[in-house]
């Protein structure tokens, strides 16, 4: 069996399903998605500039389910919160799309400059 994009979207859409319990709901431009939580490192990154970012949580998205504009780094969106089911604003760090450009992996959290969050 070859891996497509199909095949990958096929796949990812059933372990959302199958793994219900590591979903994620987020916001971007007035939409809801729905994607799977990744564990991702918590933490503090730095970019090529030097703006420093905490890595609040990780989210991997089905892009044929994205409207466009796709959620891209330093957008806005609204995480909701397992706990509460309130919505959380955070800032998107860079996202990266798999080979085959069927999920994408969107991590997320805050700026901060020298004097602190922006």
């Amino acid at each position: 069996m070859s891996v497509t994009k199909s095949t990958v979207e096929a796949l990812f859409a059933a372990a959302r399903t199958v793994f219900s319990g590591a979903s994620v709901t987020i916001r971007h431009n007035g939409r809801t998605y729905t994607g799977t939580r990744l564990p991702c490192e918590k933490g503090e990154v730095v970019d090529e500039v030097g703006t420093a970012y905490t890595v609040s949580g990780g989210v991997r998205l089905l892009c044929s389910e994205l409207s466009k504009p796709w959620p891209k780094a330093n957008d806005t969106i609204e995480v909701k919160s397992t706990e509460s089911g309130s919505w959380v604003t955070f800032m998107v760090l860079p996202t990266r799309l798999d080979e085959m450009e069927a999920t994408m992996l969107l991590n997320y959290g805050e700026r901060y400059d020298q004097a602190g969050m922006l």
